[in-house]
């Protein structure tokens, strides 16, 4: 099962991301670790909400985004790993929010598509796949195009 990972963004009031996270720790009374989602904001630091679940289901999703609904939390968009309850359950509650995969959870995935761990083929593709997600992209920033050798450079695509 995998850790969720959650980006919260309420846009109407704020540049940066609120940050919600989960993470499997041990409770007493559980043989193995349970998934905590707790809810930071990225500004602030306040955390509005918390909770444990005993799975990564649907039902405890739900659960968590119906508890950020309660406090009033508008949520516009949401950025998450490849778990299917999760966006399935952010969608029951928050019907207009857009949904995205974490850029890591991304890479993640294109990594094990081309087993890059195990096999040195795709290796040097990888790495050119990465040094584009190194650098932010905005009005403010130009694009940083990558050379032959994987590096920061000439455009050659």
């Amino acid at each position: 099962m995998s850790t969720a990972s959650l980006f919260v963004l309420e846009a109407t009031k704020r540049k940066s991301p609120p940050f919600v996270d989960g993470k499997f720790v041990c409770v007493r009374g559980y043989e193995k670790k349970i998934p905590t989602f707790y809810g930071i904001d990225y500004l602030s630091h306040d955390i509005p909400t918390f909770k444990l679940m005993p799975s990564e289901n649907y039902e405890a999703c739900v659960n968590y985004f119906k508890s950020l609904r309660l406090l009033n939390y508008p949520l516009r968009a949401l950025v998450a790993d490849d778990n299917i309850n999760i966006r399935i359950a952010c969608l029951a509650v928050y019907p207009k929010a857009v949904i995205q995969i974490c850029q890591n959870h991304y890479l993640e995935n294109v990594r094990k598509t081309l087993n890059v761990r195990t096999d040195p083929t795709y290796t040097p593709f990888m790495r050119r796949v990465e040094v584009l997600f190194k650098f932010k992209r905005s009005n403010n920033y130009a694009a940083f195009p990558i050379t032959r050798s994987g590096m920061v450079g000439e455009c050659v695509f």
